[in-house]
C-alpha cells in the first residue's frame, strides 16, 4: 500500500514540471519542435497531447505557406519548353521520343533530395538576370537510354544500380541535352522575361546533401521522356526566391493575358489601319494596232468612248469602283462599289 501512495504524490510533480517547460518563457526551440512533431505512438496505446499554449513560432517572410499555389503561367512555360524538347530530341537521337510537362509542384528542398535516385546528373546554372542558382536534374536511366540510341543500340531499359560516374560519351551527351534545354528556356520564358541561362557546373549528390538552407521551398517542374526503351523523368528545379521578382506575372490568370494580348492586337490593327495606301485608277482602256501606234503625232485624238465609273486598286489588288467628276475645282472620285473580295471581308 505504501507504493502506490508514493506514485499518487509523485503524479502532481510530474506535471507541475510539464507545465514549467511549456509555460518557460525562455523555453528553447528544440522544445518547441519536440511539442509540433509528437505523434501517436501505437506500439504502446499512448497519444501524445500538444499543449495549447504553446506559442508556435512562424515566419512570415518564409514561403512554405505556399506550398499548394500555382503558377498557370509558369505552366504554359513548361509546356513550350517540353514541345522544344521533343523536337530536338526526336532529331538528334533518330525516333519519336515524346516530353510531357507534369504542373509543377512546390517542396522542401530537403524533401526533394531526399527523395533523388542514386545515380541522376545535377546541372547547376543561372537564369540572368534572375538572382540564384538553378538545377537541372537528368535522371541517369534517361542518359544511358539516349547513349543506346545515339550508337544504335537495342530499346531496352536497363535500369542503373547504385550510384557511379558518368564516361566521357554520357557526359558529352548530357552536355547536347543540357544545352538544347537551356535554348528551349529562353524561348518559352521570354514573354515574360528575357533570361539567359549560364551553366555553372555539375555537382554530385553529396554536394546537394546537406545545403545551408534544408528548409528553403523549391519550385520543381517535371518532363517526363518517353521513348521506346520506356520513360525517365528530368526536372528544372528553381527555389522561389529566384522567381519571387516575377511572381506576380507568373501568378496572373491565363484570361487576363489572353486580354492584354486583344488589347495589343487592338493597337496593333490601330497602326495599321494609320499606314498610307498608294490608289491607282485606270480612267479609260482602248485597244490599237501596232501599225496605228507608229502612225500616231502629237495632236491625234485616241476614241475612248464614255468614261462612266473608274476602278481603283492597291498593289495590283482591286478595291473599289468610283464616278469621277471635279469638286471644289479639283478631280474626285465618288465610291459607287466595292468589289468582291471587299465586300466578303466586310461580312
Amino acid at each position: 500500500m505504501s507504493r502506490p501512495e508514493e506514485e499518487i504524490a509523485e503524479a502532481p510533480e510530474v506535471e507541475d514540471s510539464r507545465l514549467n517547460e511549456a509555460g518557460d518563457p525562455e523555453a528553447t526551440e528544440d522544445t518547441i519542435g519536440e511539442q509540433e512533431t509528437s505523434v501517436p505512438d501505437e506500439a504502446a496505446g499512448v497519444t501524445a497531447v500538444v499543449d495549447k499554449n504553446t506559442v508556435i513560432a512562424y515566419d512570415f517572410a518564409h514561403p512554405s505557406h505556399k506550398l499548394n499555389s500555382r503558377l498557370p503561367v509558369l505552366e504554359v512555360i513548361n509546356e513550350k519548353i517540353a514541345k522544344s524538347m521533343s523536337t530536338f530530341l526526336s532529331a538528334q537521337f533518330h525516333q519519336q521520343i515524346e516530353v510531357t510537362a507534369v504542373e509543377p509542384t512546390f517542396e522542401k528542398f530537403q524533401d526533394y533530395v531526399a527523395a533523388l535516385p542514386p545515380s541522376v546528373s545535377i546541372n547547376q546554372f543561372r537564369m540572368d538576370p534572375l538572382q540564384g542558382s538553378c538545377i537541372l536534374i537528368l535522371d541517369g536511366d534517361l542518359i544511358f537510354m539516349l547513349v543506346d540510341s545515339f550508337f544504335g543500340g537495342v530499346d531496352l531499359l536497363t535500369e542503373s544500380k547504385g550510384q557511379r560516374r558518368f564516361t566521357p560519351t554520357e557526359l558529352r551527351i548530357t552536355e547536347r541535352v543540357r544545352d538544347n534545354i537551356f535554348k528551349a528556356m529562353m524561348t518559352a520564358w521570354e514573354p515574360v522575361i528575357r533570361i539567359q541561362t549560364r551553366f555553372q557546373g555539375l555537382l554530385s549528390k553529396s554536394e546537394i546533401a546537406s545545403p545551408a538552407h534544408p528548409s528553403v521551398v523549391v519550385v520543381c517542374s517535371r518532363f517526363e521522356v518517353e521513348m521506346k526503351a520506356g520513360k525517365r523523368e528530368c526536372h528544372l528545379l528553381i527555389p522561389y526566391s529566384v522567381l519571387e521578382p516575377v511572381r506576380p506575372q507568373l501568378t496572373s490568370d491565363l484570361k487576363k493575358m489572353c486580354d492584354q494580348d486583344y488589347e495589343w492586337l487592338q493597337e496593333f490593327s490601330q497602326q495599321i489601319l494609320g499606314c498610307d495606301l498608294e490608289l491607282e485608277g485606270v480612267f479609260a482602256e482602248s485597244q490599237i494596232s501596232v501599225k496605228q501606234l507608229m502612225n500616231l503625232k502629237v495632236g491625234d485624238f485616241i476614241p475612248l468612248g464614255k468614261v462612266q465609273t473608274v476602278k481603283f486598286s492597291s498593289e495590283g489588288i482591286p478595291l473599289f469602283e468610283a464616278a469621277v467628276g471635279v469638286s471644289n475645282g479639283m478631280v474626285s472620285a465618288s465610291v459607287t462599289k466595292w468589289c468582291e473580295r471587299r465586300k466578303k471581308r466586310k461580312k
